[in-house]
């Protein structure tokens, strides 16, 4: 029994000594290489992931899923429901109450004593407003204008994930009929037109519709086979594997550990992998099933050359929209071109990006092909007269860990990206500072 107890302690610390030998050459890689490690990154990208997993994507996880006992004992942010919306497609069903509240609140003295920001955009956006530090960073710049006199500034979040144009000029159109009364409104867009829209027109959707898999599963036209069926329980399979070793992970305080941390992005990298084999096979099925007209919308422009200058169309329509609303109410817009990390030279991507921000092959060729012409119709707007600001390039000279995955930012990234907002705010020089 002793020997047995002596050969199992003796195997123990022979792990101990190995793992410590490889979390020891992995770091001295790390930094030979310039990259380094820092544990609230990887923590922080874990919790992303999670937040992200947690969201209710699809008829099974809307239906499986206890949203207040899949929030428990987490730091992560609680989510809302999605519902129809006869506006948008789709919306948050926490919101819907809040609209003419917020509205009456323009009516009151208060207002008019306050620079209201209204911002519209997709996830990004809608992210960096929550972001407490990042709205401070927003308000404190932007209340630094001499034009504004002192006033407070607020800004008003009403952004969506997953929201694109033409969603986000209806929105602006909602608001003002509600009465909504800001002094500015910024419009933070660009990667869900291009991506979003090209993983629609893979699925067989029009790509000026919102997403088609973020609200077709609340429709009665949707009608699954049992192959259908067979392919969203293996995505929600897939997901549920990569919640459990997200979980484990943050639980066991593995982000500590350089090489720990490695081993468990190479696991996770699996369920990834089979989440989006399933996804991209359903997306295949309803193509060449023929989706019923209310969900494909128009008939899909023909090759990728018109569908992408469709896709530039719609964006810059759309923005043109936006535009002409605010101007008949008085209000300037600030049109900005989000960053996004794919889009070729827009950030040097740090080793905790390469690992943590792959990006599906559908939005890769939305952005792709799509960031050059958003930049080029860009510049066609601001001829128009469009307060354009192209924000791509923000981070192109940034070494460090500023993305969380695909497209959004960790709490830095958020925060520059706040005061580029309000900087670039000091180009609306005819209309900035004047009362409503």
């Amino acid at each position: 029994m002793k020997r047995f107890l002596r050969t199992i302690g003796l195997a123990a610390l022979v792990l101990v000594l190995l793992f410590g030998v490889l979390e020891g050459g992995y770091r001295a890689y790390l930094a030979v290489t310039g990259e380094g490690f820092s544990s609230r990154v990887v923590r922080d990208a874990w919790l992303g992931q999670l937040d992200w997993i947690r969201r209710p994507h699809g008829p099974i996880a809307m239906g499986a899923v206890d949203l207040q006992e899949a929030n428990e004992d987490t730091d992560v942010p609680r989510v809302g429901t999605p519902v129809l919306s006869p506006y948008m497609g789709i919306d948050l069903l926490e919101l819907l109450d809040q609209y003419q509240p917020s509205a009456e609140y323009f009516a009151t003295p208060e207002s008019e004593d306050v620079f209201d920001v209204v911002l519209l955009g997709g996830s990004v956006a809608m992210l960096m407003g929550e972001e407490k530090a990042a709205q401070e960073r927003f308000e404190a710049t932007l209340a630094a204008d001499p034009r504004l006199a002192g006033r407070q500034v607020r800004l008003h979040n009403q952004a969506r994930a997953g929201t694109k144009a033409p969603q986000t000029s209806i929105l602006c159109h909602l608001l003002f009929q509600l009465g909504w009364k800001p002094d500015l409104v910024v419009l933070l867009d660009g990667f869900n037109e291009v991506a979003l829209a090209n993983e629609n027109r893979y699925a067989g959707a029009h790509p000026l519709y919102p997403p088609v898999g973020t609200w077709s599963f609340l429709t009665p036209e949707v009608d699954y086979s049992a192959q259908d069926i067979a392919l969203l329980v293996e995505m929600e399979l897939a997901q549920r594997r990569s919640r459990k070793l997200l979980e484990g992970g943050l639980r066991s305080g593995l982000y500590r550990s350089a090489f720990g941390a490695r081993v468990l992005d190479a696991l996770l990298s699996r369920p990834g992998a089979r989440h989006a084999g399933a996804k991209a096979a359903l997306s295949a099925r309803r193509n060449a099933s023929g989706m019923p007209v209310a969900l494909r919308g128009p008939e899909l422009p023909g090759d990728t050359e018109a569908a992408f200058d469709g896709m530039i169309q719609f964006w810059a329509q759309s923005a043109i929209a936006v535009d002409a609303i605010c101007r008949a109410h008085g209000v300037p817009l600030l049109h900005v071109l989000q960053p996004t990390l794919h889009d070729e030279g827009a950030k040097p991507m740090s080793e905790q990006e390469k690992i943590h921000c792959r990006i599906s092959t559908h939005w890769e060729e939305g952005v792709d092909v799509g960031y050059p012409r958003l930049r080029a119709e860009g510049e066609r707007l601001r001829e128009r007269g469009v307060h354009f600001v192209d924000g791509s390039r923000l981070f192109a000279k940034s070494t460090e860990t500023l993305y969380r995955d695909a497209c959004h930012f960790f709490p830095p990234g958020s925060i520059a990206l706040a005061e580029f907002l309000a900087s670039s705010a000091a180009g609306l020089d005819e209309m900035l500072g004047e009362e409503r």
